[in-house]
C-alpha cells in the first residue's frame, strides 16, 4: 500500500495496512499468500508486475494506496492477474479510522470474490470475527509493528512501549498483548544477549497468556504463547499443540511455520523440521530471517555443506545481518575448515562489536583448533562483559565444551538452566555438546528437561 499523504511520518500507518491486508487474506486457507516481508522487499521497486510475479511464483498481485486525512481512511485497492496484466477488480474504500479493520476485511472479502474462490465456513468466520479497535490504540500498535520489524534491541524496546501504550488505550487488545510477548520473548533470547531469560520471560508469559485469553483463535495470538511454552517453560507438549493449532488457524502464517521448525529441531526431529521450515520459506522468500532460518535448519541436522551453500545466500540478502556469519563459522569449524571457521568469526566479532554469542563461538573454534591460549583469552573476555552487562552462561559453557574440560562445562551448563536460558533447549542437538553425550550428569541435565530420548 502507497501512502498519498505526503508525510514521511506517516509511513507506518501505510505499512500497517499492507501488514493488515495480508493478514486477512492470510485467513483464507485455500489461497497462498506471500507475507509482509517479502511484499515490503518491492515497496518502492521499479520492477514490472510480471516480473515481480515470476520472482515469487504468483498468479495475482493486490496494490493499492491508503490516504489519511484526519480521522478519516482511504484505501483505493486493485487486483491484476500477471499472466494477462488483466486488471480484474478496483475499488475505493473509506472509512472513519475507528473502523479501519472492519474496512480491510470488505477489500479481503472484495478479493476474495473476484478471485472465484470458495469460503469455508471457518474462513467467512475468521474474516468476520475482527474485533473493532480504539483508533489510538491501533495507531500505537502499528507504530509497535513498525519498531518490532526492525529488531534491534533499542527498535524493541520502542516496539514494547508502543504496544504498552496500545493496552493501555483498548485493554482488550489481544494483538498489541501478542506482539508484547514476542518483544519480551526477544530481548530474552541469548542470541540478543542483552536481558536476563529469567526477568523477562514472566512478563512474556503474562503478555502471551493474556493475548490467548483475550482471542484464542488468531494465529498469532497462539504462537506467542507456544514461543513461550517452548523457549521458557520447557513445556514440549503445549508448545507443540499451540503451534500447530496456530498453522491450523493460519496456514499462511510464516511465523508459525518457521517458531514450529525451530521447536521440532530442539526435538531432533530434523526431517520435519527442514520441511516446515521449507514452508515458511515459501510464504515468505525474500526474507534474510528466514533463509537465515533454513541455513541454522540444516546447520543443527548436519548437513554442514548445504548449510555453507544456503548460510551464504542468506549473506548475500544481507551482508550486515550478523547471525547468519555466526552459524556459517560454526558450519565451517564441524566440517574441519577450521581457518575459514576462525576467519568468518573474527570478521564477525569485529562487525557485532564482540558481541557475546559472536565471540563465544569463536572461543570455541579456537579451544577445538588447537588455539588454546586464544580461547581462554576468550573466557576471560566473557567474564569481563558479564561484569557490565549480562552475558548466557551457556556461552562460557561453550568454550569450556571446546577445551574439553567436562567439569566447567557442567558446571555452566547447570548456571544455564538455572538461568533458563534459551540456548538451553538445543542442549540435545547442539554438535558443539557431542563430546558430554555418554556424561551421566549431562544426560540427567536433559532428563530435568524432559528431553525424550
Amino acid at each position: 500500500m502507497e501512502n498519498l499523504s505526503g508525510d514521511k511520518s506517516q509511513e507506518y500507518f501505510a505499512d500497517g495496512m499492507t501488514d493488515e491486508l495480508i493478514a486477512s487474506l492470510a485467513r483464507i486457507s485455500s489461497i497462498r499468500v506471500l507475507s509482509r516481508t517479502t511484499a515490503m522487499e518491492y515497496k518502492d521497486s521499479h520492477e514490472s508486475l510480471g516480473k515481480i510475479a515470476r520472482d515469487l511464483g504468483v498468479d495475482a498481485v493486490v496494490e493499492g494506496t491508503v490516504l489519511r486525512s484526519g480521522d478519516r481512511v482511504r484505501i483505493t485497492a486493485e487486483l491484476i492477474q500477471v499472466s494477462t496484466d488483466r486488471h480484474l477488480w478496483a475499488d475505493t474504500y473509506e472509512s472513519p479510522i475507528d473502523d479501519v479493520l472492519t474496512l480491510q476485511n470488505r477489500v479481503a472479502s472484495a478479493i476474495v470474490e473476484q478471485i472465484r474462490i470458495q469460503l469455508t465456513s471457518q474462513d467467512k468466520t475468521r474474516l468476520a470475527s475482527r474485533r473493532l479497535v480504539k483508533p489510538e490504540a491501533y495507531e500505537d500498535f502499528l507504530k509497535g509493528l513498525f519498531y518490532w520489524n526492525k529488531r534491534s534491541r533499542e527498535d524493541l524496546l520502542k516496539a514494547i512501549d508502543y504496544f504498552q501504550l496500545a493496552i493501555v488505550k483498548d485493554p482488550q487488545y489481544a494483538l498489541a498483548y501478542a506482539g508484547l510477548a514476542d518483544c519480551y520473548g526477544i530481548l530474552g533470547a541469548a542470541i540478543v544477549g542483552t536481558v536476563p531469560t529469567i526477568e523477562v520471560a514472566p512478563k512474556a508469559e503474562a503478555a502471551a497468556m493474556k493475548a490467548v485469553e483475550l482471542d484464542d483463535s488468531l494465529a498469532e495470538t497462539q504462537t506467542a504463547l507456544a514461543t513461550v511454552q517452548f523457549n521458557y517453560k520447557w513445556d514440549w507438549k503445549a508448545a507443540e499443540r499451540g503451534f500447530r493449532r496456530a498453522i491450523e488457524l493460519n496456514p499462511n502464517y510464516a511465523t508459525a511455520h518457521q517458531r514450529y521448525s525451530l521447536y521440532l529441531t530442539a526435538m531432533g526431529r530434523r526431517s520435519e523440521s527442514l520441511l516446515e521450515m521449507e514452508r515458511a520459506r515459501s510464504l515468505d522468500p525474500l526474507s534474510v530471517s528466514m533463509n537465515f532460518s533454513l541455513g541454522w535448519r540444516l546447520y543443527m541436522a548436519r548437513e554442514y555443506d548445504r548449510a555453507i551453500v544456503q548460510l551464504n545466500d542468506a549473506i548475500e540478502m544481507d551482508p550486515t545481518f550478523v547471525l547468519p556469519h555466526i552459524v556459517l563459522g560454526q558450519a565451517y569449524e564441524q566440517n574441519g575448515e577450521f581457518a575459514k571457521a576462525i576467519a568468518e568469526l573474527e570478521k564477525t566479532a569485529i562487525m557485532s562489536h564482540q558481541s557475546p554469542p559472536v565471540i563465544a563461538a569463536l572461543g570455541h573454534v579456537y579451544a577445538v583448533a588447537g588455539r588454546i591460549n586464544e580461547a581462554h583469552k576468550i573466557l576471560e573476555e566473557l567474564q569481563s562483559e558479564s561484569q557490565t552487562g549480562y552475558v548466557s552462561p551457556f556461552y562460557v559453557a561453550l568454550v569450556y565444551a571446546g577445551l574439553k574440560d567436562e567439569s566447567r562445562t557442567m558446571e555452566w551448563l547447570e548456571k544455564a538452566y538455572a538461568d533458563r536460558s534459551n540456548s538451553m533447549v538445543f542442549a540435545n542437538v547442539d554438535p558443539r555438546l557431542d563430546n558430554l553425550r555418554s556424561d551421566p550428569k549431562f544426560q540427567h541435565l536433559l532428563e530435568r528437561m524432559k528431553f525424550a530420548f
